[in-house]
C-alpha cells in the first residue's frame, strides 16, 4: 500500500455519489500521485477492514472508501 493516502489530498474530483454520509470522488490527488475511485471496501459486523483485500496500487479512504492509483 502507498502511504501517500495518509495525507490531505490536494485536490479532489467531482462527487459521484455518497457513502455513510460521506462524499465519494472520483479521484483524488496528492502531491505526487492521482488516486481513482475503485469500490467501496467489504467491512466485518464489527465495520473492521481487513487490508488484505487490498492490492498494492490501492489504498483506503475512510469510511471504507478504495481508491487505485492511476
Amino acid at each position: 500500500m502507498e502511504d501517500s493516502c495518509t495525507f490531505v489530498p490536494i485536490r479532489k474530483g467531482p462527487v459521484i455519489g455518497h457513502y455513510h454520509g460521506r462524499s465519494i470522488h472520483e479521484y483524488l490527488d496528492f502531491a505526487t500521485t492521482q488516486w481513482g475511485f475503485s469500490r467501496v471496501a467489504v467491512m466485518d459486523r464489527d465495520g473492521a477492514i481487513d487490508m488484505n483485500q487490498l492490492a498494492d496500487d490501492e489504498c483506503v479512504v475512510s469510511p471504507g472508501l478504495v481508491y487505485r492509483r492511476m
